[in-house]
């Protein structure tokens, strides 16, 4: 009998996981030894941490969950999604130069440690600062006046983006394996409704995916007059607004533990 263990986000709503619940059922059904655990509410050795299980899953964006794995992921455990490839998809430095060398339309970026500098490389009037390995939009911050570069202190590591602007439509394309499932978000409502998306939207998803290395993720996209952008790409998301996803979710993950 195989061995899956899921490492769970801290959630003060911790009974308000229905996807992963289903998925986990169904993967007890189907014969799987299921465990689950929650590393914020756990006492966890470093010295005696062991590959224990036959298959992770790692649902978690927390520091504490992806320094154990990085522990378990030398000692050779299989993870999913792969370490190596969750650090890469939080770094969003790192994140922005294999997308781009993926073929993945990006928003031009620059880091620096002094903001003056961007002056000297883009005369676009709207940027977004990012955090390093920020999530949720945690400490995003817009700039649209170009004078604010000179005062503006910055800690290490910030992304510097041009912001794209205006906005026509934006999507959350989220991913299991090769199978796509969109969702239209609506700006103003923030209303979420599944579509269907054409094949160039498709194919920048699947980029993503293989650029980043991830079997499980979400995507963000924003598209104005210049085309579609990607703005943001996360490993395995919430899958939010999606429906029957616990389907899928459960078939990939079946297989990727039986090979």
């Amino acid at each position: 009998m195989k061995k899956l263990y899921f490492m769970l986000a801290y959630s003060r709503r911790k009974a308000h996981r229905p996807l992963l619940a289903e998925v986990i059922e169904n993967l007890t059904a189907d014969g799987f030894e299921v465990s689950t655990g929650v590393a914020e509410s756990l006492a966890i050795s470093p010295e005696t941490l062991r590959v224990e299980a036959d298959l992770y899953i790692l649902k978690s964006h927390s520091s504490l969950w992806l320094n154990i794995a990085a522990v378990l992921d030398t000692q050779g455990a299989r993870i999913l999604n792969s370490y190596s490839a969750c650090v890469d998809t939080n770094n969003k430095i790192r994140a922005a130069a294999r997308l781009s060398a993926a073929g993945v339309p990006v928003p031009r970026s620059w880091v620096t440690g002094d903001l003056a500098h961007i002056l000297e490389v883009t005369e676009t009037t709207n940027l977004l600062l990012k955090p390093n390995f920020g999530r949720n939009g945690d400490g995003i911050c817009i700039v649209r006046d170009r004078a604010e570069l000179n005062t503006m202190q910055i800690s290490d590591g910030m992304l510097v983006q041009e912001l794209i602007f205006p906005v026509e439509e934006e999507f959350k394309l989220y991913v299991i394996g090769e199978r796509l499932f969109a969702i239209r978000k609506h700006a103003e409502t923030h209303f979420r409704e599944p579509v269907n998306v054409g094949s160039a939207l498709e194919e920048i998803a699947l980029r993503c995916g293989q650029g980043l290395g991830l079997e499980i993720y979400g995507v963000d996209v924003v598209i104005n007059a210049n085309g579609p952008f990607v703005v943001d790409v996360n490993y395995f998301p919430s899958f939010k607004g999606v429906a029957r996803a616990a389907g899928p979710l459960t078939d990939h993950i079946r297989e990727f533990a039986k090979k």
